[in-house]
């Protein structure tokens, strides 16, 4: 895991830049001095361990699909309801999370920036520079774009990330199988519904999962509901917020 050598302080200030601003490898945040460094690093630090992560997901992530059976029966037990076949002109957005170059080097490279004893202390990367480290192979991203035959997409993080909205009747072309809405009623007490699509007898061609780590919904597993704490003896307009999924 990741440390920081030094720490960090949540209730110091940061200072506004001065007129003379430090150089953009001392610079992520737009602000200045020993605090603001700290919070830099450590923005850099989580952004990095997201990346990563995505990096490292496999393609078969845990869902309903590790279910044998019934899938409206997991999905059940996980607080959701099966609510039927997606209508054919819904619209599922689709993120093609394609895999990335350079990790190992981004992780050894951010343990030398938060070392005070390394010369490249505080020299932290710009996001521009992490995803042109970390981007992926242009053929892999022309994989994906094959793929889509077409299909209008937008391309984010230096093609790290493939995003395209279809009709559920195209996605059904595109990867068989039928997407299926899961819903759970909201714990706000507004009687309203929050619904996912997600498709598990979903397939996935071999050269896709290939250059990608996830596909978005269909690696997806099902929110977990947040039901928010009980509280005794408080009026509605006392109580706090239930967050929900």
């Amino acid at each position: 895991p990741f440390r920081l050598k030094t720490p960090l302080h949540i209730g110091e200030p940061c200072a506004p830049p001065p007129q003379a601003l430090p150089s953009p490898s001392r610079m992520i945040t737009g602000l200045a001095g020993p605090a603001c460094e700290r919070v830099a690093k450590a923005l850099l630090l989580i952004f990095a361990v997201a990346t990563l992560a995505v990096a490292h997901t496999d393609s078969e992530a845990v869902g309903l699909g590790q279910f044998h059976g019934n899938s409206a029966a997991a999905a059940a037990r996980l607080g959701w309801q099966e609510e039927g076949r997606a209508a054919e002109d819904e619209e599922v957005e689709f993120t093609f999370a394609l895999k990335l170059q350079n990790t190992r080097e981004l992780e050894k490279l951010l343990e030398r920036v938060s070392d005070p004893n390394s010369p490249e202390y505080g020299h932290y990367l710009t996001k521009e520079q992490t995803d042109a480290l970390t981007a992926p192979k242009e053929q892999d991203i022309e994989v994906v774009k094959r793929f889509l035959h077409g299909i209008p997409f937008k391309e984010h993080s230096g093609g790290s990330f493939i995003t395209a909205q279809v009709p559920v009747h195209t996605a059904e072309k595109l990867f068989g199988g039928s997407f299926v809405r899961y819903c759970h009623t909201n714990a706000n007490g507004s009687g309203e519904q929050s619904c996912v699509l997600r498709n598990v007898a979903a397939r996935v061609p071999e050269d896709l999962q290939r250059v990608c780590g996830a596909i978005s919904p269909l690696d997806d597993p099902l929110p977990p509901i947040f039901q928010g704490p009980i509280v005794q003896g408080q009026s509605p307009e006392e109580a706090p917020l239930h967050f929900i999924a």
